[in-house]
């Protein structure tokens, strides 16, 4: 793993003309380099790659593939959108990934070549952490959950407040805040590229 995370570091700088001296402007022309994740055959690792436009102040994640043992590196997404947390189906024929591609993210599917994209989540609020199970009958990822009252929720004549409640501070309380929403892992049967209902795990254990 380590040999095949050095290659991707190289190739991901390849485009960086050599100079005498590393200045913040350089480091802003690397692809940085996340996530990678070998084929259950050990031939393919998949990863993530994220440039920054600095004019625009924003980046972009795209998905690239290379074999283990050297060869040429694909790109296998190139979208406008960022494409990310690339999880190989347990058969090893098809790649999930989260797209923002529509904007809330959601699960997307493609071959291992980057062909037959499909997007096979739709919900409203989006997810992360996707993954499959080890037999690939079943997907697991999380969604945040709205749990506590709202300050909407709590002064109802106040539609429109958009402020903070605190009912205690602490040493750099300014970092974080609760919103009332929180975490919670979904489960749900899966069949080749369709999911079904997902369950909230988190209300389950709340009331055993």
């Amino acid at each position: 793993m380590k040999k095949i995370l050095i290659a991707i570091l190289l190739f991901s700088a390849g485009s960086v003309a050599a100079q005498d001296k590393l200045a913040p402007e350089t480091l802003w022309k690397f692809g940085r380099v996340s996530e990678p994740k070998v084929s259950p055959d050990g031939k393919t690792v998949v990863y993530a790659v994220t440039r920054y436009d600095v004019n625009e102040n924003k980046g972009n994640t795209d998905l690239y593939s290379v074999p283990v043992d050297g060869g040429a590196v694909k790109q296998l997404t190139s979208s406008k959108a960022s494409e990310f947390s690339a999880r190989w189906r347990p058969d090893g024929k098809k790649i999930a990934y989260i797209s923002t591609e529509g904007g809330s993210p959601q699960v997307w599917e493609m071959k291992p070549d980057g062909s037959e994209k499909k997007q096979i989540t739709h919900y409203e609020d989006g997810v992360s952490n996707f993954n499959y199970s080890p037999k690939g009958t079943h997907v697991y990822f999380t969604q945040d959950v709205q749990v506590d009252k709202t300050l909407a929720d709590r002064y109802p004549d106040l539609p429109k407040a958009n402020a903070k409640e605190y009912d205690g501070l602490m040493m750099r309380h300014w970092t974080s805040w609760e919103d009332g929403a929180y975490s919670h892992i979904f489960v749900a049967s899966y069949t080749d590229g369709t999911i079904g209902t997902p369950k909230d795990r988190a209300k389950l254990l709340m009331r055993l």
